[in-house]
């Protein structure tokens, strides 16, 4: 969606939300293992490691009343880890990825990580919008992918703690300057993870731009 305001001014908003419903196996909907008291949901920062460069990127890791936890680490906003538990109460990690920051730095296939500016491919790397033509990122033989070569999984979030009620929810943001991968327009991006008691984890994404751009979140 968006929305023009004048020639010097233009917005892009998005605001994406998508629930993931964990409970779907017989036991996660149940009361703790052992017949425990049901435990307050947290969210905890820790250190995943560092880049080459020193910088140190933060995990997060949220956990319901239920046990179900999340792992989301700030390079790239990815969603590292999501153990769920079985028909048995027996909790597993369901997600793709990396046990340390190494396997995520170097070629992989975007595991759990935060696609943008833009989703899929763009043909030859080029758009036209509002009648200027723009050439970005070449990553994918003649087209850009997922954001070109250096996309938003690539990128050091900054994250912080959400307090919630009967939730856990960490906050990441993203400033995509203006010509980043060529395209225009400073971007200002925001992820938020929540992990509810009634085992959903959700995300929801907003974006805004000082001018018109093309953004998808995914």
């Amino acid at each position: 969606m968006r929305e023009n305001m004048n020639a010097h001014r233009s917005f892009l908003h998005i605001s994406i939300f998508a629930g993931f419903i964990l409970n779907l196996v017989a036991g996660v909907t149940g009361p703790p293992s052992g017949g425990q008291a049901r435990k307050k949901p947290s969210a905890e920062k820790s250190v995943f490691g560092k880049t080459k460069d020193g910088t140190v990127i933060d995990l997060f890791t949220l956990k319901n009343a239920r046990g179900t936890t999340a792992k989301i680490i700030a390079y790239g906003a990815t969603l590292q880890g999501l153990w769920v538990a079985d028909k048995g109460g027996k909790l597993g990690d369901v997600v793709l990825g990396f046990d340390d920051l190494e396997g995520y730095l170097g070629p992989h296939p975007y595991f759990g990580g935060t696609i943008g500016r833009v989703g899929n491919r763009i043909a030859k790397g080029k758009f036209t919008l509002d009648g200027k033509e723009y050439s970005i990122a070449l990553n994918n033989g003649p087209n850009s992918l997922h954001g070109g070569t250096e996309g938003f999984n690539r990128k050091v979030w900054k994250g912080e703690i959400v307090q919630r009620r009967h939730a856990a929810s960490v906050r990441l943001s993203y400033i995509s300057p203006d010509g980043e991968e060529g395209f225009p327009g400073t971007l200002k991006v925001t992820i938020t993870y929540t992990l509810t008691d009634e085992n959903e984890l959700k995300i929801n994404y907003t974006a805004s731009s000082d001018e018109a751009t093309p953004v998808t979140a995914c």
